[in-house]
């Protein structure tokens, strides 16, 4: 058994804390491997609280600036989604010289840990809570300016309450000014194509996202991405090069489905458009329609100070409903890939938040799939809002008047709709 003070050290400067950890060299327990070392679990003696402790081993320069670089880019954050920094621990005694970074520990283990075990079955309400979580605590990164590269159920951590909680930052970069990512970096199966085809601009937050799909698809199958390809080089040429996304099994649920295929590509769902990619993001309870041009440059700016950017689509309410702005439509209906037309019946119940029917359809674009975003027209071609096709063109067809056949999202009732026509 061995004792030692924690001490941080930052190359010339050192400060002792008075505290001290308990950590049996014979017979500690490993929680884990990250990217550049092993986890281990300690115990506080003073207070008996448990810790995480990652240990590296410094063996050359570049290996203190990685682990510098980590302690930095950890140090300031404070959230419930992500793991808590707690110290640095400097080993001169061992050879090679060992750094730790001490965080608080997670006792219910990895995402990937409940994935593996037999007897966990992950249902549709648990990957929409997880991923939630992640998505919060990603969010969090990114207004701080960090991106984390490495995101996989490896690295998200859930406590016996539930709570997600982000870590291993080995691979994480801190966005100053105009920087960008440019480097390939992280785990092969989670790896975004942009950081594998990296563009002369390099690449942004939005790598992350790609990887928390993958991380989606993981809980959902119980397989890793790209599971079938053992070596971690074709799968880069599979990402990269023949920009094959994983692949989705057709026995996972519609819901599940449409969810994955949506992953940092759902604009393409609704719209296409040749001049480049659009997309949606919220911001300041208002949605704002842009290129992904105009996104990266705005994620140079602090969250706080961003006022606007691109088109403001429209806005939240205080009770969550959203209010599509009148001249939205104007913007982005021209290049809409699938379109729906309802006869005047139809009109005022989609005015007021309602799903589409059947026998309120007047027409509907030839070959639209099922689960794709539509344009929604009166029959004079003046564009009401957008849903969601919940039959294909084919399906319309043969079934029932009361049938579903639109998914209502948003509309411009508040500004279109005729209080007075209504009895």
């Amino acid at each position: 058994m061995s004792k030692y003070r924690r001490e941080t050290s930052h190359m010339e400067i050192e400060q002792k804390f008075d505290f001290e950890f308990e950590c049996n060299e014979h017979e500690r327990i490993e929680l884990g491997r990250g990217a550049y070392g092993i986890v281990y679990l300690a115990k506080d003696l003073y207070t008996m609280k448990k810790f995480a402790i990652k240990e590296v081993r410094i063996g050359k320069a570049d290996d203190i600036n990685a682990i510098q670089t980590e302690i930095k880019n950890i140090s300031t954050l404070n959230h419930k989604n992500i793991v808590k920094y707690e110290g640095t621990a400097y080993i001169r005694d061992r050879k090679p010289a060992v750094f730790q970074i001490i965080m608080e520990y997670v006792e219910g283990g990895s995402l990937s840990q409940l994935i593996r075990k037999k007897f966990v079955q992950f249902n549709e309400l648990w990957i929409k809570n997880y991923t939630k979580q992640i998505l919060e605590g990603i969010q969090y990164l990114h207004e701080n300016h960090i991106i984390h590269r490495d995101i996989k159920p490896d690295n998200i951590l859930v406590n016996s309450n539930g709570e997600v909680k982000i870590t291993d930052f080995g691979t994480s970069i801190h966005l100053v000014g105009l920087r960008r990512g440019s480097n390939t970096i992280g785990t092969p199966q989670y790896i975004s194509p942009d950081m594998v085809n990296i563009s002369p601009t390099g690449y942004g937050p939005e790598v992350d996202i790609w990887s928390i799909g993958c991380t989606v698809l993981e809980m959902v199958t119980g397989e890793k991405p790209y599971h079938e390809i053992t070596n971690p080089f074709a799968i880069l040429y599979k990402i990269g090069i023949e920009k094959q996304p994983p692949h989705i099994p057709e026995t996972l649920s519609e819901n599940i489905k449409s969810f994955l295929n949506n992953i940092g590509d759902n604009v393409r769902m609704l719209l296409e458009r040749p001049d480049g990619l659009y997309t949606f993001r919220l911001h300041r309870e208002r949605v704002y329609y842009c290129s992904e041009a105009i996104i990266k440059y705005a994620s140079n700016f602090p969250r706080k100070e961003l006022l606007s950017f691109g088109t403001c689509f429209g806005r939240f309410t205080k009770t969550r409903k959203f209010r599509l702005h009148i001249t939205a439509l104007d913007f982005i209906a021209p290049y809409a890939k699938f379109k729906v037309w309802l006869k005047p019946n139809a009109e005022q119940q989609f005015l007021y938040g309602h799903n589409v029917v059947k026998s309120g359809l007047g027409r509907i674009t030839e070959n639209t799939p099922k689960y794709h975003g539509v344009i929604v027209y009166t029959m004079n071609d003046v564009p009401l809002g957008f849903g969601v096709a919940a039959k294909s063109t084919i399906e319309c067809r043969a079934t029932d008047p009361m049938a579903l056949v639109v998914f209502h999202q948003a509309d411009v009732g508040e500004f279109l709709r005729n209080e007075d026509a209504l009895t």
